[in-house]
């Protein structure tokens, strides 16, 4: 299943998780807006007794289909880095001088990324190369019209935007396989820095920004894209000569 996919009936755990992540957020915005005991007229809310302790719920283990759809996030999310790194690197040349320090610092940047999502993954697993899909489909068609500074920096305003709209998602699908599991949190701080690279690259560099508070889903990734972990035990599918993308089997649920 793909992180994009709907579910074929019911709820899911996932929908769950992503409804308490998304319940929490608004339960903070809230709490920002609350005053003191002492509140003025027209002001509502008071502030939390320090002495409160905030609840828990305690963590159901993942099950072998949420960590193969964990893996997916990670795996894909590594391939992205390493195509925005390749990106930088190759067109950041068409920038001034101070376009060009900055791309340097990006590609850095998106190298580092790569490494945080392949630290998490089982070694099998790490991806050393950028998303093929993406490069096929995104970045080869339009390579021939990067020739300056005003190209290159839309380019890479909608590279960074697709990031962002694409790790969103991430946060909400991705199902935490324990206490201490933070994975959320990364995914959360890298759509946070695509989206502001997205706002300095926009209006051809001059920076622009975005109308709308969240990413538009039109900016995800395609299916295809996902460098998905298949389930080992499924029964083999003979895909055709139409496949795409690109898939790899875990022992998650193998025992072995």
């Amino acid at each position: 299943m793909n992180p994009t996919d709907a579910p074929e009936t019911g709820t899911t755990r996932r929908q769950l998780l992503r409804t308490g992540a998304l319940g929490a957020a608004a339960a903070a915005v809230l709490a920002a807006c609350g005053t003191t005991d002492e509140s003025k007229p027209g002001e509502s809310g008071v502030s939390p007794s320090a002495d409160e302790v905030t609840p828990t719920v305690p963590l159901q283990a993942a099950s072998p289909s949420e960590i193969r759809n964990n893996q997916t996030l990670l795996r894909t999310a590594a391939s992205l880095e390493l195509l925005a790194a390749e990106a930088y690197n190759g067109w950041g040349s068409n920038l001034d001088a101070e376009g060009q320090a900055e791309a340097s610092r990006w590609e850095t940047d998106h190298l580092a990324a790569a490494d945080e999502f392949n630290a998490v993954l089982p070694s099998d697993l790490t991806v050393d190369e950028p998303n093929q899909v993406m490069l096929e489909d995104f970045v080869q068609p339009i390579e021939q019209d990067l020739i300056d500074a005003r190209s290159t920096y839309d380019f890479f305003h909608v590279l960074e935007s697709t990031l962002a709209a694409t790790y969103v998602v991430a946060v909400g699908e991705y199902v935490p396989e324990g206490p201490e599991d933070q994975e959320r949190t990364i995914f959360a701080e890298h759509a946070s820095s695509a989206a502001r690279r997205a706002t300095v690259t926009g209006n051809a560099g001059q920076g622009l920004e975005p109308a709308d508070a969240l990413f538009d889903t039109v900016d995800l990734i395609p299916n295809a894209a996902y460098l998905t972990v298949e389930d080992p035990n499924a029964p083999a599918e003979d895909s055709g000569d139409g496949s795409e993308g690109d898939t790899t089997t875990t022992e998650a649920d193998s025992g072995s």
